[in-house]
């Protein structure tokens, strides 16, 4: 299977609002109005991974001066992200990738692909939080957990980061 690996463009915002419906709970998911901003804003960070020229999986970061994520930097990243699209350290705001796609690595090439980027922007390191159910496999790929914690969907989210 080939993949193509990509920078997201707004003709694909149709494509990218279905993976999120699709991907996350109706209290975890964005809006396409915040879809678009990211992908206006966060161009060199927001990607996505075409098979057989059909997008099926995305990823999305963003940069911040902060070297951790408080609830504040949270919701600010998450609703507001015009306000947020420069900084020494990346934040992955989210990957995702259809359920039919699942394990054939392409979250794995989505995140390789952002982790060359950031170094080729000269970010310091990466910070994301996941649910507790993806904490091994992060650490897997090099991510260790910090002391971050956030409240999203009405669930506690966990940080981990990853130095460069």
């Amino acid at each position: 299977m080939f993949i193509l690996i990509r920078k997201a463009k707004l003709s694909d915002l149709d494509k990218l609002v279905e993976i999120e419906n699709i991907c996350f709970p109706e209290k975890e998911r964005e809006t396409r109005k915040i879809i678009s901003e990211r992908i206006e804003t966060f161009n060199e960070g927001f990607l996505v991974a075409e098979v057989e020229q059909e997008i099926v999986a995305m990823i999305n970061c963003c940069a911040t001066n902060s070297d951790s994520i408080n609830q504040e930097e949270f919701e600010k990243i998450m609703h507001f992200p015009s306000q947020v699209n420069s900084g020494k350290n990346q934040f992955l705001v989210s990957i995702e990738v259809l359920p039919e796609f699942q394990g054939n690595g392409i979250a794995n090439l989505l995140l390789e692909r952002m982790i060359m980027i950031a170094k080729e922007n000269k970010k310091k390191k990466i910070l994301l939080v996941c649910k507790e159910p993806l904490i091994e496999l992060y650490k897997k790929i090099g991510f260790i957990p910090n002391s971050d914690q956030i409240k999203y969907g009405n669930e506690k989210w966990f940080g981990m980061e990853l130095e460069l």
